[in-house]
């Protein structure tokens, strides 16, 4: 793979034109898309650089949205009325680094999935928008990439958010599953001949793509998946509510940790 070098980057002694004042973040430069990179005077961080005031101070560096308008993303997993679950293949860039990975996504029913060099299989989401509220933001979401439309959608949002990329990445992600309730499911499975195809899978073809490393995403996959586990922890979507899946819920609802609403999508 070729690397172009369009603009040197900085170094540490840009910090010398930056006073430093404890919680300031300055901008050191903007990328073209997702994000820029800020650093933050912290006497907390690990990194040390001589400021403008010929002291060496601590401070962060990490990256966030160029407006700083964008704080979560959503991950949200649609389960169909047979209990399979949609996935859309997305082309992801950094995959290409690791030719290590498994590039096939193992089904039992229907043929197998091609990733290619920059395949990742991944639930539904993205950026919540500046102004939207979180549960809009993760069914827009649901609708741009599925298509979905016409059906009533009970949706459980995890309240919390989950700081995925804590260490380098100012974005948190926002939970949800969804049960979708569209008698006609194949009408949402597109497997070929559109940009972002649309595959229906199984709660053990998931587990199994997961396991062998195909399924591999941690923000768009893995980190869904554990929450939609930890609601129906034990058991599939199918079986239903155990007693302890029952009760956890309960508990979480009413301690205000998972909402759950009952809403229609429409066309």
């Amino acid at each position: 793979m070729s690397k172009q070098v369009l603009y040197p980057g900085c170094d540490r002694s840009i910090l010398k034109n930056v006073e430093w004042e404890e919680g300031k973040v300055v901008d050191l430069v903007s990328g073209i898309y997702w994000y820029k990179l800020v650093v933050q005077c912290s006497s907390m961080g690990k990194q040390k650089a001589v400021f403008a005031d010929g002291k060496e101070h601590s401070f962060f560096e990490f990256a966030r949205s160029p407006n700083d308008d964008v704080l979560f993303a959503t991950n949200i997993v649609p389960i169909l009325p047979d209990g399979r679950f949609l996935m859309v293949l997305e082309q992801r860039g950094p995959h290409a680094l690791y030719p290590e990975r498994s590039r096939v996504v193992e089904r039992a029913g229907g043929r197998d999935i091609e990733l290619g060099p920059y395949g990742s299989l991944e639930f539904p989401g993205g950026a919540v928008d500046p102004g939207e509220g979180v549960s809009s933001g993760a069914l827009r979401e649901l609708v741009e990439e599925t298509g979905i439309k016409n059906q009533e959608v009970e949706l459980f949002l995890k309240n919390a958010p989950v700081i995925a990329h804590g260490a380098g990445v100012a974005l948190a992600m926002k939970l949800a599953v969804a049960k979708l309730s569209s008698p006609n499911q194949e009408e949402w499975v597109f497997e070929d001949g559109v940009k972002m195809p649309i595959f229906a899978l199984t709660e053990k073809e998931i587990d199994w793509g997961i396991g062998s490393g195909s399924i591999n995403s941690g923000q768009a996959v893995h980190l869904g998946w554990q929450f939609y586990k930890s609601i129906f922890k034990g058991g599939s979507f199918s079986a239903g509510f155990g007693d302890e899946e029952l009760w956890r819920l309960l508990v979480w609802l009413k301690g205000g940790h998972i909402t759950r609403l009952k809403t229609r999508i429409r066309s």
